[in-house]
C-alpha cells in the first residue's frame, strides 16, 4: 500500500508539472481516469493538452484535481486499513476476554468441586471418600443406572452374609 501511495504521488507531481509546461500528461491507461471522471473534466483535460496557453492558465486546476484524486484514494485505503485494524483488535480483545472468562470459570468450577469434595468426604465413611486430587464424584453404586438398581440388593445380601457368619 505504501508503494502504491508513493507511485501515485510521483504520478500526481509528474502530471501537474507536465500540465503546467503544456506537455501531454502521463499515460491515461496507467492512471485509468478515463472511466472515473466526468465528460466535462475529460474535455478540460483535452483542452489542457492541446493548448500550452490553456495549460499555463489552468495548470493549477489540474494539479489540485489530481492531488484531490490521490488524497481521496489515500484516505480510502487508510480508512479500510483502520477498519480492518479495528476489527482485528476487536476480535483479539474478544478472544482474550473470552479466554480469561473461560479460565476464570474453570478455576471457579475447580474451587466449587474442591469444596463439594471436602463436604462430601466429611459426610460419608472412609470407603466412599473421593481420593485427593480427584474431582467430585458419587460413590460407585450411584454412578449409573444399572448399578443404581442392582447395588442396594447386593449390598443387603452382603450384609446378610456377614450377619450369618
Amino acid at each position: 500500500m505504501y508503494q502504491v501511495a508513493c507511485e501515485t504521488i510521483v504520478a500526481v507531481i509528474n502530471t501537474a508539472n507536465s500540465a503546467i509546461e503544456g506537455v501531454t500528461p502521463v499515460d491515461e491507461n496507467h492512471l485509468n481516469l478515463e472511466t472515473k471522471v466526468s465528460a466535462r473534466a475529460r474535455l478540460k483535460r483535452r483542452r489542457l493538452v492541446s493548448s500550452p496557453d490553456h495549460a499555463q492558465k489552468n495548470g493549477y486546476y489540474y494539479y489540485y484535481y489530481y492531488y484531490y484524486y490521490y488524497y481521496y484514494y489515500y484516505y480510502y485505503y487508510y480508512y479500510y486499513y483502520y477498519y480492518y485494524y479495528y476489527y482485528y483488535y476487536y476480535y483479539y480483545y474478544y478472544y482474550y476476554y473470552s479466554t480469561v472468562l473461560v479460565e476464570y470459570a474453570i478455576q471457579a468450577q475447580r474451587s466449587v468441586r474442591v469444596e463439594k469434595t471436602a463436604r462430601f468426604n466429611a459426610s460419608v465413611p472412609k470407603s466412599h471418600r473421593t481420593p485427593p486430587g480427584h474431582i467430585f464424584r458419587l460413590p460407585p453404586f450411584l454412578e449409573n443406572a444399572k448399578t443404581r438398581e442392582a447395588a442396594p440388593k447386593e449390598d443387603m445380601d452382603s450384609r446378610r452374609r456377614k450377619r450369618s457368619r
